[in-house]
């Protein structure tokens, strides 16, 4: 539903993105096209620098890092990725 040929691409993140040690090293092969009207809904979704990612079917207990440079086209987890940002320092 919220996908859009007009919309926004984003690479989407699944667990198969996550290298045997850890590190999404590469941009993901599925782009996603979201819809201007759902693109606050699935804000919390794009992805950061440093994010730590875990798949929640699938690769069950694996984790991800998200790299520094992400390139110029956005990234988004699947649904079935689980992100922990952490807060800036204060």
């Amino acid at each position: 539903p919220y996908h859009d040929e007009n919309g926004e691409e984003y690479f989407e993140i699944s667990a198969g993105d996550i290298s045997e040690n850890g590190f999404v090293t590469k941009a993901p092969e599925d782009v996603v096209k979201i819809s201007p009207v759902f693109k606050e809904r699935y804000e919390k979704l794009i992805l950061r620098p440093n994010d730590l990612i875990f798949p929640i079917k699938g690769a069950i207990g694996q984790a991800g890092l998200i790299p520094q440079d992400l390139g110029s086209v956005k990234w988004i987890a699947n649904p079935s990725i689980v992100i922990m940002r952490l807060k800036p320092n204060r």
